[in-house]
């Protein structure tokens, strides 16, 4: 059963983590002390009094809507084509805003959300996600389209895991899904394995009744699903950065020397492990978490986006520290996918019942602002 709380706690959680990490995304650990004192970053850097937030949290809404719409077609119209090729018109949706592309009759829009005004910012998009989209060169799982592991898949995955529920859909298709997702724009196997591993991971924490007590067993078991499903060989070194996450958590290594021995998050893998190594060290602690996550020498806003997902889900919305939200850019969007997710369609071409919002945004896709 689909949990709001959860729902919106990952999707808040993970663009609370992007607005603290983008701030000093291309900083090395040094130079983030030397702006910010001894301890880092250990709140927003604000612009105009909003928590911006970068491409990894622009992207994951583009991925819920994707999801959505692709829902919607399937019940109002019996449409049964497979979700990742909703969820590449999404992205493409997405790329044009990072070109302030307006909507007209040479460019309709699939997506709601591509006419929210605070969408069209380019914020730092990964050159890999933008050269796949301008050149339609989709892949996918069987005939990649490029050998990048970049993290630009998995940051943008976190709706996957939310919106199915294992009852209703297979664990393994769920997962595969997820790196279906990833592979539209990424080749490698770390980029796309890790984003069904993240998957996994979120799904299992969404409708698992996973507890803090239960993450490091439920690392292990993200291991052995995704050797099960593409092959140990291919999963061994995404596997091999999770257990030394794990080893590391439980040791007295410090936050930072923890997450220089899993790398910088540029790529998939590390962007994972980092993440896992946060939210086991700080499985009930929201700020401690996010922060440890965006302190290091690399991509500071993909792990703390990554980790504030799977935290947010772990934690519920209620738990996150309103001062996270306050100022969170896109906040109302970010709430609405989250209720749109957790409500699924409301209609279906066999019933009489009409939802004219839910029709304005998943069929007419278009926005009106409050």
């Amino acid at each position: 059963m689909r949990s709001l709380s959860k729902i919106r706690g990952s999707l808040l959680g993970g663009a609370a983590g992007d607005a603290l990490g983008y701030s000093v995304e291309f900083l090395s650990y040094d130079q983030i002390i030397e702006r910010y004192g001894a301890d880092g970053i250990l709140g927003y850097d604000m612009t105009n009094d909003i928590a911006i937030v970068s491409d990894d949290t622009q992207m994951t809404l583009f991925t819920a809507n994707g999801l959505l719409l692709g829902r919607t077609r399937r019940a109002m119209r019996g449409v049964d084509k497979p979700y990742e090729g909703y969820l590449a018109l999404a992205y493409l949706d997405w790329f044009k805003t990072q070109h302030r592309i307006r909507a007209d009759a040479r460019h309709r829009p699939c997506c709601w959300i591509y006419h929210v005004p605070e969408i069209h910012h380019r914020r730092a998009p990964g050159s890999t996600c933008m050269s796949v989209l301008e050149n339609r060169n989709f892949g996918t799982l069987e005939h990649p389209c490029n050998d990048s592991k970049g993290c630009g898949g998995i940051m943008r995955a976190a709706p996957i895991g939310l919106f199915f529920d294992p009852k209703d859909v297979p664990q393994n298709q769920i997962d595969r899904l997820g790196a279906a997702s990833a592979a539209i724009t990424h080749g490698h196997v770390m980029g796309w394995l890790s984003a069904a591993a993240f998957v996994h991971m979120i799904s299992r924490i969404t409708y698992g009744g996973v507890h803090a007590a239960d993450l490091k067993d439920l690392i292990f078991e993200t291991n052995a699903a995704m050797s099960d499903q593409f092959g140990a060989d291919r999963a061994e070194p995404m596997c091999a950065l999770l257990r030394r996450a794990v080893r590391l958590a439980g040791s007295s290594v410090s936050d930072l020397d923890a997450i220089r021995q899993l790398g910088e998050g540029w790529v998939a893998e590390e962007t994972l492990a980092i993440a896992a190594f946060c939210l086991l060290r700080y499985p009930d602690s929201f700020g401690p978490c996010i922060i440890a996550a965006a302190n290091h020498d690399g991509d500071s806003d993909s792990t703390a986006a990554v980790a504030g997902n799977l935290l947010g889900a772990l934690l519920g919305a209620e738990q996150i520290p309103e001062f996270y939200l306050d100022s969170l850019e896109l906040r109302d969007i970010i709430e609405e996918l989250a209720r749109d997710l957790w409500s699924d369609c409301p209609m279906n071409q066999f019933s009489s019942f009409f939802d004219e919002d839910w029709s304005r945004k998943y069929i007419e896709c278009r926005y009106e602002p409050e």
